[in-house]
């Protein structure tokens, strides 16, 4: 009767072994493998919900590459100066406006199980192990190198204020503005500088106005780079000493290595060389801590970026662990670092209204479409590779449900 029973708790159970006394090696090996299908099971759904949080990115990306193509449309329609009346172009200028409305509000509500995935707040966050760098940039550690500081476009007079006679009427010209001011002989030189930085703030002009202690004139560009340029003037040739009646001020970027490898920099901030590991890779050099006495070059420091990317778990181990950074796409983080006439520094502040406007615009747009193809088409790499995961872990899902030692393996005879 006690054999009848056990048989037949065998069968109805469907195990070949039911307790551990019958086979404890069987059972063991059972166990095991009950619980590597249960793993890879798991691992299959993460695969499928990744999917479709690339799904969900792709959705709003699909939109902003629409709004971009017919963006740098209407721009090309706007550089047709020649036949446009002032109502199209400002009826243009305002169907742009829109359109970067839009791509703002699809950066800021695509999301999936309440995680933004195109504004930006899952790009990579840093702290810095050096007292010299900021950084911000897309993985672990990179050897920095600095082997010259960016500098502000500046110029000093050759003569000093103290030292003229009659008066000195001093120009200064930047971004298309002219600021002039007059020094009379005996006067206090504080007049005069407060006088240009007056005007320098009321006309968002990014200078400063200072005497040095020898008491010449100075103008430093509040910016770094080559990019920043200002030109100077006065009725007297001998008050800035130069060989020309105007003198040009300009800066310089800074220059350095990230990895060994040269970056290209723009006025204070190094960027990691497109295609390399270390591409999004960007380095503010802050100076030196102590400002009395200027770093020895070249200037290195180990960097530690903190990833704040999203992570899949794609597989049954730690090595299966993915993390993938999501851009921002909203318009002030799109076109960034394009040289153009018109200085436009985003696709957020695009103009359309003169020829010139316009074709700036175009240099702007057309690498905010660049940037968004481009993650675009990593995204796609990424999915990719979530398919080839998961149909790899349906295959071993397969085998191990059909193992012959498996729990589920045909019941044998007492």
């Amino acid at each position: 009767m006690h054999k009848l029973t056990k048989l037949t708790g065998d069968i109805s159970s469907g195990d070949s072994i039911r307790h551990t006394k019958h086979n404890p090696t069987r059972k063991e090996i059972s166990e095991q493998l009950e619980y590597s299908r249960q793993s890879v099971y798991q691992a299959f759904e993460n695969a499928n919900n990744t999917e479709q949080v690339i799904n969900s990115a792709e959705a709003g990306i699909q939109d902003i590459e629409s709004l971009l193509t017919g963006i740098k449309q209407t721009a090309i329609r706007a550089s047709n100066e020649g036949a446009n009346n002032p109502a199209e172009t400002e009826a243009m200028q305002i169907e742009i406006e829109k359109s970067i409305e839009q791509i703002r509000r699809i950066a800021e509500f695509s999301d999936y199980a309440g995680k933004p995935l195109l504004k930006g707040t899952q790009e990579v966050k840093f702290w810095s192990v050096s007292p010299y760098f900021t950084v911000v940039g897309v993985e672990a550690g990179h050897q920095i190198e600095i082997t010259a500081d960016a500098e502000q476009a500046k110029i000093l007079s050759r003569q000093t204020l103290q030292k003229i006679t009659g008066s000195v009427s001093i120009s200064v010209y930047m971004n298309g503005k002219s600021i002039t001011h007059t020094h009379n002989a005996g006067e206090d030189p504080g007049i005069l500088i407060d006088q240009f930085n007056n005007s320098f703030k009321a006309q968002t002009v990014p200078l400063t106005a200072s005497v040095d202690e020898d008491g010449r004139l100075s103008f430093v560009s509040q910016e770094y780079g080559n990019d920043i340029e200002f030109k100077v003037s006065a009725d007297n040739s001998a008050f800035w000493g130069g060989d020309s009646e105007i003198i040009t001020a300009t800066g310089k970027d800074i220059t350095g290595k990230i990895n060994g490898e040269d970056a290209p920099g723009k006025g204070r901030i190094m960027y990691a060389k497109p295609g390399t590991p270390e591409d999004g890779l960007e380095v503010l050099f802050n100076g030196s801590v102590n400002k009395d006495e200027p770093p020895d070059y070249p200037l290195t420091g180990a960097v530690g970026i903190q990833n704040a990317a999203l992570g899949f778990q794609l597989g049954t181990s730690t090595d299966a662990h993915i993390k993938f950074n999501f851009k921002n796409f909203i318009p002030e983080a799109l076109g960034h670092h394009t040289e153009n006439p018109k200085g436009f520094e985003t696709l957020a502040d695009i103009k359309v209204t003169d020829f010139d406007s316009a074709q700036s615009s175009l240099l702007v747009i057309e690498k905010a479409i660049g940037e968004v193809a481009l993650k675009r088409a990593e995204m796609g790499a990424f999915k990719r590779h979530i398919v080839d995961t998961s149909a790899s872990q349906s295959l071993k899902r397969m085998k191990m449900t059909h193992a012959p030692t498996a729990q589920y393996a045909i019941p044998t005879t007492p």
